[in-house]
């Protein structure tokens, strides 16, 4: 019984982090805009160990971007690395260079910020694709968690 018990817990937990995100990327499409400037871009990898990799030893390269921006709100600069809100790395090198390529060092770029938190800000507003597919995987968990708990009680 303390299976499912755990299941629908940490099911519980990503859920309330995704929503948490996904309120933000929602919220984000009404948030207003300042132009500034890329100060940082580069495509990181590094030898990574996951999945079934572990049990055989293997390390495969997974690719990063790494971008950061600055902004200044009410006189006050801020610095953000949010492309867009549940955006998960695709641990591909081209992938992530061609996004890294839609921003350039030095490009002026629109930065969507919170009026209540400038400090949150993204270049993209609204969802990554990748958030439909972390709540359907999380929701499916939550519902196996429950008819587990359901069979076995």
């Amino acid at each position: 019984m303390f299976g499912p018990i755990l299941i629908i817990a940490i099911s519980l937990i990503l859920l309330i982090v995704l929503l948490k995100n996904a309120g933000k990327g929602v919220e984000s499409k009404r948030w207003p805009t300042t132009r500034r400037l890329v100060v940082y871009n580069k495509v990181h990898t590094r030898a990574t160990t996951t999945g079934s990799d572990i049990l055989e030893g293997n390390r495969s390269p997974t690719s990063t971007l790494a971008l950061e921006y600055s902004y200044t709100v009410n006189g006050k600069k801020y610095k953000s690395s949010t492309i867009k809100f549940l955006r998960g790395e695709s641990n591909n090198f081209f992938i992530e260079r061609i996004i890294g390529r839609k921003y350039p060092v030095g490009k002026k770029v629109n930065v969507y910020y919170n009026v209540r938190n400038p400090s949150e800000a993204c270049l993209e507003p609204g969802l990554a694709f990748g958030a439909i597919l972390g709540f359907l995987i999380v929701l499916s968990f939550l519902l196996c968690g429950v008819v587990f708990a359901v069979k076995f009680a």
